[in-house]
């Protein structure tokens, strides 16, 4: 099997010099050079295409963010934001730029957690090398501007008491775009899962919070679900929706997630009421066959469109098996929701 080859960028003499160690003593990687600057990166870049860049973020100098917009939609080559603070801010503000995804900084070999940490950021970078990028434009389209349709899917015309959103890869950013064209007085409940690491959940609820109109909380057994909140499951439990409460389960993990958007969607289906399901940007294919079985029961299904995603792998895989009533650029799922969930129900 061939090396994967990565290109370390960071301006930190120590850090820099550690994570090519790091990647080095991995046989699966060959570290083609670990830079200081993001101008030496694209110089090199040029030369010796690797196949997936590490970038601190942010960097001093603040080339953090045209440097991920250059590699990524210049040279289509996979970019892993290595994040210092803040990370769902940064998160979203790197994947905003290109960056396929985003990885917390490794703590000091110290560390009780340092060996786990270590094979965790191996094993996420060598998935990462593995993403097809899509050359394209970072901003979207107007609202209103249909990438995949002259005319929008009609959904079935009853009451929306619900909307399920499955995220993994790129995730925060698509969420946070699509949140923040729903008011605060949002006709249902949001329930939603995000596949995030557990230590930066809270700060990944406390940052949607600041940024949608709605309320957003890390979701809690046996609640009763409000309209005009946003409910995030919490790490490693399944959200499960039953008589507009959430339910945490353990259970088993379901396409390597637990949470998982199978599970959240299933049971939307089996809650016998009409909810709109929405899937988007993400590795792998977890949430597809929920979301089929959420259109099965009546639901109106929604996936993220090729164009607009980080990563069309979870958007891929429900439209393949026919899971999905209409594909949208990510600008136009906000309003699509507002659309369908302000139509009079007809019983």
């Amino acid at each position: 099997m061939s090396e994967i080859r990565i290109l370390v960028v960071d301006d930190r003499s120590e850090v820099r010099q550690s994570l090519q160690m790091l990647l080095e003593k991995d046989q699966r990687f060959s570290v083609v050079a670990a830079l200081s600057s993001c101008q030496d990166a694209l110089r090199l870049i040029k030369l010796e295409a690797p196949q997936a860049v590490t970038v601190r973020w942010p960097m001093a100098d603040g080339s953090s963010a045209s440097c991920v917009r250059q590699v990524s939609g210049k040279f289509a080559t996979p970019v892993v934001a290595v994040v210092d603070a803040d990370f769902a801010r940064n998160e979203a503000l790197a994947l905003r730029q290109g960056a396929v995804s985003a990885f917390p900084a490794l703590p000091s070999p110290l560390h009780q957690d340092y060996a786990r940490r270590c094979q965790a950021f191996l094993d996420h970078v060598a998935a990462m090398s593995k993403v097809h990028i899509i050359r394209r434009k970072l901003d979207f389209r107007p609202v209103g501007e249909n990438l995949c349709s002259s005319a929008l899917a009609e959904p079935r015309m009853t009451q929306v008491m619900g909307v399920g959103i499955v995220a993994s890869t790129g995730g925060p950013a698509a969420v946070c775009e699509i949140l923040r064209k729903l008011p605060a007085e949002f006709p249902a409940p949001v329930l939603l899962v995000q596949h995030i690491t557990s230590e930066f959940s809270e700060s990944f609820v406390e940052w949607l919070d600041k940024n949608v109109p709605m309320r957003v909380q890390m979701a809690e057994n046996e609640e009763l679900t409000a309209a005009g909140s946003i409910y995030v499951a919490p790490p490693d439990f399944h959200l499960h929706w039953e008589n507009r409460r959430t339910w945490l389960r353990k259970g088993e993990r379901e396409c390597w997630q637990r949470p998982s958007g199978n599970v959240l969607f299933r049971s939307l289906a089996e809650s016998g009421l009409n909810t709109i399901g929405v899937i988007l940007t993400g590795l792998g294919e977890d949430g597809a066959q929920g979301l089929l079985s959420l259109r099965q029961s009546g639901s109106h299904t929604i996936a993220q469109d090729r164009a607009s995603c980080v990563v069309y792998g979870m958007p891929k895989a429900a439209v393949r098996i026919g899971a999905v009533d209409e594909e949208l650029a990510l600008d136009m799922i906000g309003p699509r929701i507002l659309d369908l969930a302000r139509r009079p129900g007809v019983l």
